[in-house]
């Protein structure tokens, strides 16, 4: 299924909740807003995805994952998930299954991210204002998504690197997205 997505900078909008505290909850929330609003589309597809933590006790299902990737190097996704955060984009229509065994921890006023109490598998990323999700893509299981863009690149250490041609967006580039966008 093809669908109709706002500018293309929404897909930086795992990014910019990371950087949300740097101007504030009100700027992001009115970014999210204006993007809505853009007349600028880009054609995603998406589709259903269902995935589990390592232990099977959180299951996440995602009626509307959209099948490519971005990769986060911030420090906060680094040291969260032992290297960067690998993520897809599943809207705010998300169901989890076995919630007592899921912890959240407001990382902060404008973001979750959700873990597994037994495994401690990282499961998700979401924006508080908006409730969208992006969800670790390693819990679906997934070999066929797109990787398409990596964020904070000039937080990244060395000693990595992907070979894949992706979009690449520093620490000021995302700012200045963001910015242009409120």
């Amino acid at each position: 299924m093809i669908m109709i997505v706002m500018h293309s900078a929404m897909i930086l909008t795992m990014a910019i909740g990371i950087i949300g505290s740097c101007l504030g909850m009100d700027s992001l929330r009115n970014f999210l807003y204006d993007m809505s609003k853009t007349k600028g589309v880009i054609m995603t597809k998406h589709k259903k995805g269902q995935g589990t933590c390592l232990c099977g006790a959180v299951t996440v299902i995602a009626p509307e994952m959209k099948t490519t990737l971005s990769a986060c190097h911030c420090g906060t996704c680094r040291t969260w998930c032992a290297g960067p955060f690998l993520a897809v984009g599943c809207g705010s229509n998300v169901e989890i299954i076995g919630q007592d065994h899921l912890s959240v921890y407001s990382s902060s006023d404008w973001a979750q991210r959700g873990f597994c109490q037994r495994c401690g598998s990282s499961l998700f990323y979401r924006l508080k204002a908006t409730n969208q999700y992006f969800v670790s893509s390693e819990i679906f299981h997934e070999t066929a998504f797109a990787f398409d863009l990596q964020v904070f690149t000039d937080e990244k250490p060395t000693y990595y690197a992907f070979s894949n041609p992706t979009k690449n967006m520093t620490s000021d580039e995302v700012l200045a997205a963001f910015s242009s966008s409120t």
